[in-house]
């Protein structure tokens, strides 16, 4: 998938869950994010963490986990044309939440986060997702 595609698919999410598009993740990276390696580096405060329960945090866990499977890697999901580097403060957000842990440097599924994208996908246990509902906004 190219990152052009990636970022359609973030912005179905947040623009179905949030009624907006993205408001992060608007280029290309054309390197892993070798900072993201760290938990402690997620957890740091450079401004504001949103509520892990809004519509644009699960639009956003949404797209990562249909883009990664029920393992978000910490550096970035690698594209055909570069990386799409999760969003800190979203990540934050599920990390301070228990939506997701970090193991082996992906961001993996707590049952809470399973909880959360339930509704719109289903992650079997190989990490493949099915969207549910991903359609536009009525």
């Amino acid at each position: 998938m190219t990152f052009a595609e990636a970022r359609a698919l973030l912005d179905n999410w947040t623009s179905r869950l949030d009624g907006k598009q993205a408001s992060t993740n608007k280029t290309v990276k054309q390197g892993p994010n070798k900072h993201g390696l760290e938990e402690a580096w997620w957890l740091e405060n450079d401004g504001k963490t949103p509520d892990w329960r809004n519509g644009r945090t699960v639009g956003y866990l949404c797209a990562y986990v249909e883009l990664a499977g029920g393992a978000i890697p910490m550096c970035g999901i690698a594209l055909e044309d570069g990386f799409l580097w999760p969003d800190r403060a979203v990540m934050r957000a599920l990390l301070l939440s228990d939506c997701v842990s970090c193991r082996n440097e992906h961001f993996e599924l707590t049952d809470r986060g399973h909880s959360l994208v339930a509704p719109f996908l289903r992650v079997n246990g190989s990490g493949s997702t099915i969207a549910l509902h991903r359609g536009q906004p009525n």
